[in-house]
């Protein structure tokens, strides 16, 4: 039996065994992906030759980190990260002009040999970021979704408000349109959201007509896999419903770009020109439609992550994550961590009463003469967990650790950014406590940094980072009941 034949079982024993059993193994894995890998390359880099070198260079990036790979079936999605990232590398080296798709003779090689709009399509590609030239080759050349396309590429992550905001304005003002609208909304349906850009002198739409203009777009364009385009929207019959809507927005010529995902669509990216009329070039629509798929990348990945949060196992009294959550949130911010170059940072805070004695303590103790503090304590972490939430960003979680500690997972924030956010803990807590007579309680906490260097996998930089924080957290606690304490990652052995 070759090594092309092994299971995924038999593979991941080889990976882990002798040097000629991850050789390999390692030669089997990668030729199911090297073709999709010089594929992608090409279109990131433009040529086949600079293509050829980054896989080469990615392939041996690859070899050196194999031992950190533990599911075999995901190595086509690692490859294509590490080609993905060796591309951009290699974009911000280039001292040799502009980019250029170069199209020689028809070749395996060459994902574009049959186009027949090459210079509009090199245009389009020049204009977009490494990462949006790798969503275009990963949808359009391999049939990709986008939850497979997030897997392969790593995705950005934020608010679906904030990626809107992002996008018009972005492509707003690249393309110099009157007015850039992106539009979220279910078929038939009114949009549950919708950002504007508009450009200098131009009036700001109507919220109704906003509303009215994409759900009609929607549907005048409804079942179809291309952008609706129309130079002089009075004469154009898909928008007759729509003229009334139109010329109250002085609209003379519009691009109108489904959001699919999938067969699903979720809302359109509309282009308009007011005052006089556009003309749009194939390279535009091309452009276009790749920042479209972009952004349903974006908004997917953004779902995703606040589902995982939605279906973590809650803690009953405070509302937060549950312990039970807190690793395996970790290890999802870790990977996003490890893919996308960004730090992470985790903080553990623990309460204590004025005489220091932590609730736990004292559990039986209700019915004697301090019961009243004690339970003041426990009304205290109620509220104040019920509010905790508030004072982060978006994508930052809070778990209830203990009795009387919570955690919280920034992703995005260095150690020095993570130790300040205790300035805001500590206002929260004065808020919360009010009046009472007996004041906040004290409040110690640890704060660590995950390991970003070297060629750990996501596992042991968690298992290292939880052990690390609550170093940081017993070394507070023993310098103060109102200490924090910032242990920054360790240096790696070159």
């Amino acid at each position: 039996m070759t090594t092309t034949d092994l299971g995924a079982e038999a593979l991941k024993a080889d990976l882990a065994g002798t040097h000629d059993q991850r050789a390999a193994a390692f030669s089997s894995l990668l030729d199911r992906s090297i073709d999709r890998a010089y594929r992608v390359a090409t279109v990131i880099l433009g040529n086949r030759v600079d293509a050829e070198d980054a896989v080469a260079d990615a392939t041996l990036r690859a070899w050196q980190h194999v031992s950190s790979l533990r599911e075999p079936a995901r190595f086509d999605a690692w490859f294509s990260r590490i080609v993905v990232n060796v591309c951009r590398d290699r974009l911000r080296q280039r001292r040799d002009g502009p980019f250029a798709l170069a199209f020689d003779p028809p070749s395996p090689l060459d994902p574009f040999s049959e186009s027949v709009e090459r210079a509009a399509l090199q245009e389009a590609l020049a204009a977009i970021s490494p990462e949006h030239r790798a969503v275009v080759a990963l949808h359009y050349l391999e049939g990709m979704t986008v939850e497979q396309i997030a897997d392969h590429v790593g995705a950005r992550q934020g608010t679906v408000k904030s990626i809107l905001f992002t996008a018009v304005n972005e492509i707003g003002r690249y393309w110099q349109v009157s007015r850039c609208v992106v539009g979220l909304a279910t078929l038939n349906r009114p949009p549950t959201m919708a950002m504007e850009y508009i450009s200098q002198g131009i009036a700001a739409s109507d919220a109704a007509k906003l509303g009215k203009l994409v759900m009609g777009l929607q549907q005048a364009n409804a079942g179809k896999n291309f952008p609706l385009v129309a130079e002089n929207v009075a004469e154009s019959p898909p928008l007759a419903a729509l003229q009334d809507t139109l010329a109250a927005l002085q609209v003379e010529s519009l691009v109108a770009v489904p959001l699919r995902d999938g067969d699903q669509e979720i809302g359109v990216l509309v282009m308009q020109q007011c005052i006089q009329r556009r003309s749009w070039k194939g390279n535009d629509l091309a452009g276009l439609e790749a920042l479209a798929e972009q952004i349903v990348l974006a908004i997917a990945n953004v779902r995703l992550r606040n589902l995982m949060k939605a279906l973590a196992v809650t803690d009953e009294t405070s509302g937060l994550l549950h312990r039970d959550s807190y690793v395996t949130c970790l290890l999802s911010e870790a990977e996003r961590m490890r893919t996308q170059k960004t730090p992470l940072s985790v903080v553990l805070m623990y309460f204590s009463r004025a005489d220091g004695i932590a609730p736990e303590t004292k559990k039986d103790d209700a019915s004697k003469p301090d019961g009243k503090n004690i339970a003041g304590l426990d009304i205290f972490l109620q509220k104040y967990a019920a509010s905790v939430m508030g004072q982060l960003r978006q994508n930052d979680m809070a778990v209830k650790y203990g009795a009387n500690s919570l955690a919280l997972i920034l992703p995005g924030a260095l150690g020095k950014d993570a130790a300040n956010v205790m300035e805001k803990m500590r206002r929260l807590a004065a808020a919360t406590a009010g009046a009472a007579p007996e004041g906040p309680p004290h409040l110690a906490a640890g704060v660590a940094e995950a390991i970003r260097e070297g060629t750990m996998d996501s596992t042991d930089r968690v298992t290292e980072l939880i052990n690390r924080v609550e170093w940081a957290l017993e070394a507070a606690r023993q310098a103060g009941s109102d200490a924090i304490k910032l242990l920054d990652p360790p240096a790696l052995p070159a």
